[in-house]
């Protein structure tokens, strides 16, 4: 049996460990893709990149917040919610560690409101 005070540790790395596995059985296409483009003057082009996700920081940029508040936003929060209810089942939840779980879900959907809204307030 573990040390109580190593479970919170091993339960991180656990958790760590299996997010980590799922986003790298994901499949993405490669970034190196190498592309022939030819014109009416019989020269080619050849263009080696990531495609329009890194054509600019603006494009990169939005493709992360899209990320962060769909549908990763929402199955970290529900699996964060599945922690939060199973330690609560065993009688070890912490008050203090159940609000930070709820208030971090709550900034994470709202946090596009609150920059939109301080940025309208702004203008």
């Amino acid at each position: 049996m573990l040390p109580t005070n190593q479970r919170p540790k091993i339960l991180t790395a656990l958790m760590l460990t299996a997010f980590t596995g799922a986003l790298l059985l994901q499949s993405h296409p490669a970034l190196a893709q190498i592309s022939l483009s030819g014109n009416s003057t019989g020269t080619v082009s050849v263009g080696i990149g990531g495609g329009a996700l890194f054509s600019s920081g603006t494009n990169f940029l939005t493709a992360l917040v899209t990320l962060l508040t769909t549908t990763w936003a929402q199955a970290i929060g529900v699996i964060a919610v599945v922690c939060l209810a199973g330690s609560m089942m065993t009688g070890r939840m912490h008050v203090h560690l159940a609000l930070s779980v709820i208030a971090g879900i709550i900034l994470m959907f709202c946090a596009s409101s609150i920059v939109s809204g301080i940025a309208a307030a702004a203008n």
